[in-house]
């Protein structure tokens, strides 16, 4: 018996007829939290003889939307669910959550993977080292990545587009944004047309995000691990703390120090301390 299609039931069958039935079901849960999805047919006979079958898919659900994701030091990957860390399959040296629930990432061989659901990784085309997921002005996804020679590249309809210029860390952030930093330190603002603006500062890293009121928030930490974020003025506002690596998502900045502990900002130049131990966070836009 199907039980989400009603005209299965009563249905007589000859020897060797197969009937299909195709169902969608919506779990709804918290993230972390592990379901076990049943499906059971039973077949009988004209003499009143009965047999039954069934097959089941255990699946762990997680909330991408709103998830921070990380690897740590044996580039084992997490999703946060919650208050806790879950572990996902695979393995990768640097993950980006991005747009809409997208998440990606790469591997120690420079693979790409976007995250496809239910623990699996599509391998996508390319090497890189590391990559970043944004939006575009129109709400579409917004793909960026940099490769072992530091060359710049953008995901478009289905293939990389090189970008000018060399960087050693690149940031895909909402609306379109990209930043990025070179080898030396210095900072630059995607500007359209395949060419970039030097912005002041010197920093090893830097992230764009949104604030709550929905503008754009670039945080970045300079080579002695101090942070800092963008004013509209042009200037950087220094922030207490120190960290190694910062990521600036929807209305929420994380990071890890120098020992892979890792913290939350709370506002008013405070860090909330975060259980568990990461070497990169990323934070959902």
């Amino acid at each position: 018996m199907c039980i989400r299609d009603s005209d299965a039931v009563g249905t007589d069958l000859d020897p060797e007829d197969t009937y299909t039935c195709t169902f969608g079901v919506r779990i709804y849960g918290s993230g972390g939290e592990v379901n076990t999805d049943t499906v059971k047919f039973t077949v009988q006979e004209d003499e009143g003889n009965s047999t039954s079958k069934q097959a089941s898919k255990t699946f762990t659900i997680v909330d991408q939307a709103s998830a921070v994701w990380g690897v740590n030091a044996s580039d084992r990957i997490y999703a946060r669910t919650g208050s806790s860390w879950l572990r996902m399959p695979g393995s990768l040296t640097q993950v980006d959550a991005g747009n809409n629930g997208e998440v990606w990432g790469v591997n120690a061989a420079g693979a790409v993977y976007k995250y496809a659901g239910n623990g699996k990784w599509t391998r996508m085309p390319g090497r890189l080292v590391q990559v970043s997921v944004g939006s575009r002005s129109n709400g579409s996804s917004l793909v960026v990545g940099i490769n072992a020679a530091g060359r710049i590249y953008r995901w478009d309809a289905g293939g990389w587009t090189r970008l000018s210029g060399r960087l050693a860390q690149v940031e895909a952030g909402n609306n379109g944004e990209v930043w990025g930093v070179n080898n030396g330190g210095a900072v630059y603002k995607y500007a359209g047309g395949n060419s970039w603006t030097r912005m002041p500062g010197v920093l090893k890293q830097v992230s764009v995000g949104s604030n709550p009121d929905g503008s754009t928030a670039v945080w970045g930490v300079n080579p002695s691990n101090k942070i800092y974020r963008y004013a509209t003025n042009g200037t950087w506002t220094r922030i207490a703390g120190v960290l190694e690596q910062i990521d600036v998502g929807l209305s929420q900045v994380w990071g890890v120090n120098p020992s892979d502990k890792i913290y939350r900002y709370a506002g008013n130049g405070a860090w909330t301390r975060i259980t568990g131990s990461l070497d990169h966070a990323s934070a959902g836009t």
